[in-house]
């Protein structure tokens, strides 16, 4: 695969992944007290996802927390704020330069608004997203 066909499918990747993590639940996004993004915060949420998680993977449509999203591999969430009526607002918002030009080799997790990836080598990366002001 050439290298821009690659760039081109990670960006719509994290495209899709942004949107997907962005749109927290207000249900899920206070589970914890702990300020978003830190350790603490960290440990507390993803201590909580066992294998009884992805069962569940319903009543949280702004986690996705397996490969499908949930064992039935649905890769489908309920989330409502990308309609056909508003598909050409979207556009690239950011970008994220790897060490490496090989890609994302596994789906993402996103638990309580916070990504995180595995690239080649096993470089694990975490990325927090903001709602823009």
């Amino acid at each position: 695969m050439s290298r821009t066909k690659l760039t081109t499918c990670f960006l719509l990747l994290l495209i899709n992944c942004t949107i997907l993590s962005s749109c927290s639940d207000p249900q899920n996004s206070s589970r914890i007290n702990a300020e978003k993004g830190s350790v603490s915060h960290i440990r507390t949420v993803t201590s909580k996802i066992d294998d009884k998680a992805p069962r569940s993977a319903d009543a949280n449509q702004g986690d996705w927390l397996s490969y499908g999203r949930n064992y039935s591999e649905d890769r489908y969430s309920k989330l409502d704020q990308i309609t056909k009526d508003n598909l050409d607002e979207l556009g690239l918002a950011w970008t994220l330069e790897l060490s490496s030009t090989r890609g994302i080799q596994a789906t993402p997790v996103v638990v309580d608004g916070i990504m995180y990836f595995t690239g080649p080598w096993s470089v694990f990366t975490l990325l927090m997203f903001a709602k823009a002001n």
